[in-house]
């Protein structure tokens, strides 16, 4: 039983870690914004467009608020196909845009929304098949605008990572001298010890050979 729980404790504290948000996401705040053309009618939903996008911005580890640090808004524009095109079908263009706080001493809160992404796709949808053609083309906005600003992280990790390693670098010699320090007294005194031995048995093989050879001449005498 222990072993089992131990086991499910590890499994636990896994999918955890798996759900953490990185430090990117952890101060990022987003608002969610969308905004539907009055020539699409009522063939799309703002509210239904805003909840997509929400969901997947949630599931990614990404705050949203309207205490917010940038914007991820869609905007959706349709426009009916002419006689030419030979069907009714609707043409419409969706884009997603990202932007992001910045200063701006000219307004009252010193601040404003500054566009940093942005990316479009167009298709044509016709009957009942609009609302599944959107939610396709904005699902590869999604994935394109998360690709993207995974990049964009990975960027700023290995601007700031030298500056990191820069500033613990001090602290690093002295440990690694320590060791080199202490390795290199050990290494003497068992140099010392050696010879010192070897020293004391040649001084007792000395005298061995001194004695033995005086007992040698008294018994000759």
């Amino acid at each position: 039983m222990r072993r089992v729980g131990a086991l499910l404790l590890a499994l636990y504290s896994s999918s955890a870690q798996d759900r953490r948000p990185t430090a990117a996401t952890e101060s990022l705040r987003v608002s969610i914004a969308s905004h539907v053309a009055t020539t699409c009618g009522s063939v799309f939903s703002p509210s239904v467009i805003r909840g997509y996008v929400d969901a997947r911005v949630r599931s990614a580890g990404i705050t949203v608020s309207s205490v917010h640090t940038s914007q991820l808004a869609t905007e959706v524009d349709c426009a009916a196909r002419g006689p030419r095109a030979g069907d009714s079908g609707i043409a419409v263009q969706q884009c997603l845009g990202y932007s992001e706080l910045v200063s701006a001493p000219s307004r009252k809160s010193g601040v404003s929304l500054a566009n940093t992404w942005r990316k479009c796709q167009s298709f044509v949808c016709v009957g009942g098949r609009c609302e599944s053609s959107m939610r396709a083309g904005l699902n590869t906005l999604m994935n394109s605008f998360f690709t993207d600003f995974e990049k964009t992280r990975r960027a700023s990790d290995l601007t700031v990572r030298p500056v990191e390693v820069l500033a613990q670098a001090p602290a690093i010699p002295p440990a690694i001298s320590g060791r080199s320090a202490q390795n290199t007294a050990v290494s003497i005194r068992a140099a010392a010890a050696f010879y010192s031995l070897y020293i004391l048995a040649c001084i007792i093989l000395l005298l061995y050979w001194q004695f033995r050879s005086s007992l040698t001449f008294l018994h000759h005498s």
